[in-house]
């Protein structure tokens, strides 16, 4: 990463360089709101979706974009001619807290912040999950405070499994960074509320030609567990097929053909529009 250029309150700077006030309430109360996009064949996929629900995850934890987004757009654009050589990237947005006099409350000088990477060359062919009782702090908002998934996603691995699960009163919400499918027939259900609104989660039930029936409801933990097969999606990994949730075996243990299919038309749909 440290040939990649970042974007930083204002300036252009490499790894080393990129840095923020200590002070800011990002580090000190683990105030900030973020999107992660990445590029396909060098362009930014859906930017202007994100973009929006970045101003959704701010308005509801009363932050505004220090920037118009016209303006965050021509920052992306920048940095994607600054680092893409053939390698796909990924551009992690934060909008900070910024000082504070009472060091509490942000005084509205918000910060800004883009952080670049490179995609991972392959990502796991499938997972395996474990669920918790819990969820995501502000689910409907995308900010930066991860502690609990992370120390909980340390225990599941100790035990065998990649991620976790998000359940609330046996029903399923979502994975740590990641919606989740499950396929039964010929139905395709994903948990309607207390969640993350996906921007693949939305690609694949909105613009993915499918021939299945597309359902947004309250998913229960034993529909998962009973399921013909399961995945997640995210925007950094697309699709990741499910083979077990806790001691449940999902689709003999491999990626279930329907699931294989899926994935297959989101692939051909966003090279497709960002050929």
């Amino acid at each position: 990463m440290k040939n990649l250029v970042n974007y930083v309150n204002g300036k252009f700077a490499d790894y080393k360089h990129s840095t923020i006030p200590a002070a800011d309430l990002s580090v000190t109360r683990g105030l900030a709101v973020f999107e992660v996009i990445r590029t396909y064949n060098g362009k930014t996929n859906h930017l202007p979706l994100h973009l929006k629900r970045l101003e959704k995850s701010l308005k509801i934890v009363g932050m505004k974009l220090p920037k118009t987004k016209k303006e965050v757009t021509q920052i992306i654009k920048k940095l994607v001619q600054k680092n893409y050589r053939g390698t796909e990237l990924t551009f992690q947005i934060i909008v900070t807290g910024g000082e504070s006099k009472n060091k509490l409350l942000p005084k509205g000088r918000y910060g800004l912040v883009v952080l670049t990477s490179e995609v991972a060359r392959k990502f796991k062919s499938a997972v395996k999950l474990k669920t918790i009782h819990a969820k995501r702090m502000l689910p409907e908002a995308k900010i930066t405070n991860y502690v609990p998934a992370i120390i909980a996603i340390q225990k599941a691995r100790k035990e065998g499994f990649d991620d976790i699960l998000y359940t609330n009163r046996k029903n399923v919400l979502e994975s740590s960074t990641s919606n989740i499918f499950i396929i039964k027939g010929n139905q395709l259900i994903t948990p309607k509320s207390g969640v993350l609104e996906g921007i693949t989660r939305k690609i694949i039930l909105e613009k993915v030609k499918l021939n299945l029936e597309k359902i947004e409801r309250i998913v229960k933990i034993d529909e998962v567990y009973n399921a013909d097969e399961v995945f997640i999606t995210s925007s950094t990994r697309q699709l990741t097929p499910v083979v077990k949730v806790d001691s449940h075996v999902i689709s003999g243990g491999k990626p279930g053909l329907k699931t294989k299919e899926i994935k297959k038309k989101l692939n051909e749909y966003l090279n497709r529009i960002n050929s």
